[in-house]
Parts: C-alpha cells; structure tokens; sequence
C-alpha cells in the first residue's frame, strides 16, 4: 500500500464546535487526495480577539498556534478563510519571528490546497457528476489573500461534471469579524449585507457557497437560507 503524505488540518472554532461537517469533509477530502491528516493542538486563531482590540490575547493564542504547527511536518490546511487569513498574514505581521513566518509559508485554505493539486495534476478527479447550479460569496478576508485565489478555486469547482458555479458580486456580507454578533451594530450589519441577501434571494441557483462559517450565518439571518461551504460541494462530488 502507498503511504500517505502529511498534512495538518487548522480546524478553526466554527468547524471544531459549531459545524463539524466542514472538518469531516474537509478530511475526507484529503484522504481521497493520498493525504493522511493530523490534528495537532489548537487553539483559536485569534480573529475574533483582534477585531475585538484585544491584542493580548490573540498573541497569546498566536504563539501558542505557532509553537504547535511548526512542529509538525508537511502543509496546513485550513478550511476558514478567516483563519487562513491570521495564519498567512497577521502571524508573520505581528508576531514577527522565523517560527511564525515558517507556518505562514506552510498555511493554505483548503480549496486553494485542491486548485494547487489541480495546477500540479495531483488533484483526484474522479469527480461523480452533480446536477447542481451555484451561486458563489467571496468572503472579505479570501479577497485580502488576492483575486486570484478565488479564480483558482472558480476553476477547480467547474472541474466537476454537471456543476455551474457564478460569483456574486454584491459586497460584504456586514458580519466583519465579531461586529454582526455584537447587539449595537448588528441592526448595522445587516443593513451592510442586504445587497448581497437580495443578490441571493434573487437568484435561480440550487444553492449558494462560501468559505467563510460567518459569512455563512449573516447570509443564514439575511436570507433564511443555508450556504454551503466548497468543500462539501467537493466531498459530494467524491461520493457513489
């Protein structure tokens, strides 16, 4: 039997706690791809903290994540672009040392990890055809990560027999990190999201996809609605 290559999986809180399909399909995923993932410990990434002010305690958590991670071997994955974001771009940024610039070297969000596969011809395309037509979110934080990244995954998504896949283009959902939870803005967030809500009621599509956990639930209260995240759209696609 070929063994299996490493790769970490950053969970994020959302996958850990709230929805545990994103981490099972994002492992599955992977274990179709030759990979064999391990789990090392975790804590929160630290956005919420840093969109809080509460600098102390991301960097607690930072250095704690980075202590973990760059003892293991092989690329991470992540399957939240927020996380993603923290692990490529603030760690190196604040924290500012060679363990943190290692992980941030290291770090991918999953479906840029499968359009990387793809580009490489590595990528399992043994994909079953889904009869399925999506509309597609960009999370705020993939964009800071570079348009290209989202093309790539656009790219990698339209590999699978039957599926049509369309970007919206209707702005920020209005969740912004912790601000679309908070009582004093959330009447604000909402009012920031309702284009892209009316772009999604609006449209013919089975169903709508982002990376993001909340993206997923601003989208969720602003349209009654259940985004799927890729990943599942992938692991679907893998399935007899």
């Amino acid at each position: 039997m070929k063994e299996k290559n490493s790769i970490v999986y950053f969970a994020g809180c959302m996958a850990n706690y709230a929805e545990p399909d994103i981490g099972k399909h994002t492992i599955e995923v992977l274990e179709e791809n030759g990979f064999a993932p391990s789990f090392p410990k975790q804590k929160c990434c630290g956005t919420p903290q840093l969109s809080a002010g509460n600098q102390k305690r991301f960097i607690e958590n930072a250095i704690y994540n980075i202590n973990s991670l760059e003892r293991t071997k092989g690329d991470i994955v992540t399957a939240c672009t927020s996380c993603a974001l923290t692990l490529k771009h603030d760690y190196p940024k604040i924290i500012k040392s060679p363990k943190a610039e290692s992980v941030s070297k290291r770090t991918y969000d999953i479906i840029e990890y499968l359009a990387l596969l793809k580009k490489q011809n590595r990528l399992n395309e043994n994909f079953y055809p889904i009869d399925l037509r999506v509309v597609y979110h960009t999370p705020c934080h993939l964009k800071v990560l570079g348009e290209d990244l989202v093309n790539r995954r656009l790219d990698m998504l339209k590999a699978i027999p039957g599926i049509s896949i369309n970007q919206l283009n209707s702005g920020c959902c209005g969740m912004g990190g912790t601000f679309g939870v908070k009582k004093n803005t959330f009447d604000m967030s909402m009012e920031i999201g309702k284009h892209l809500f009316e772009s999604v009621l609006s449209s013919s599509a089975d169903i709508t996809a982002t990376d993001c956990p909340t993206c997923n639930l601003q989208i969720q209260q602003g349209t009654g609605r259940s985004p799927t995240h890729p990943i599942s759209i992938v692991w679907q696609a893998y399935q007899n």
